[in-house]
């Protein structure tokens, strides 16, 4: 389960570094300048947040309910994207922020509840936890073509939360 909650997110790393730049200048209107400032917004939680939870998470076991949490977070942040329609870079910034927040916690998350499950006779688990991140670039165009074919490009986003939501359901499952 917690593989399919890796993959989700990795999905989700590579439909954002894929469709959020285009969305962002093309659909909103931003200046690459500023689509690159609102980028730096998705990495900032990962370098303030994912240090202390991983502290945390080494003192109590609290995966299952962060995983859970974190990907409640993406989802709501990424369903509300196309519903928004202000050209002003502060609450982008703050949704994206939010967004990235649920992010480095599902990715610090699973990868504590992974490697306290995983010993060094499973190396082949090692490695295949780690490639899930390569094979979503090829996947990623393939779905939102197929989501273009019957939606508008803002609704690419909203499927992304709904997809996200998925992770929850496979958190649950976790022991």
């Amino acid at each position: 389960d917690v593989f399919i909650d890796r993959i989700l997110l990795n999905l989700f790393f590579a439909w954002s570094a894929i469709f959020l730049p285009i969305y962002l200048h093309e659909y909103i209107g931003f200046s690459w300048n500023k689509t690159g400032v609102l980028l730096v917004m998705t990495s900032l939680p990962f370098v303030l947040f994912q240090g202390r939870i991983g502290r945390m998470q080494d003192k109590k076991a609290q995966e299952k309910s962060l995983l859970i949490a974190g990907f409640l977070i993406m989802a709501i942040g990424s369903i509300m994207g196309p519903f928004m329609t202000a050209e002003s870079m502060i609450p982008w910034a703050i949704l994206l922020f939010i967004t990235h927040t649920g992010a480095s916690i599902v990715e610090v998350s699973s990868e504590s509840y992974f490697f306290k499950h995983i010993s060094s006779t499973n190396s082949g688990f090692i490695s295949l936890f780690r490639m899930t991140r390569a094979i979503q670039y090829i996947v990623i165009p393939l779905i939102v073509a197929l989501i273009l074919a019957f939606l508008p490009f803002n609704y690419v986003f909203l499927m992304l939360g709904l997809i996200m939501l998925l992770g929850m359901r496979y958190a649950f499952l976790i022991r």
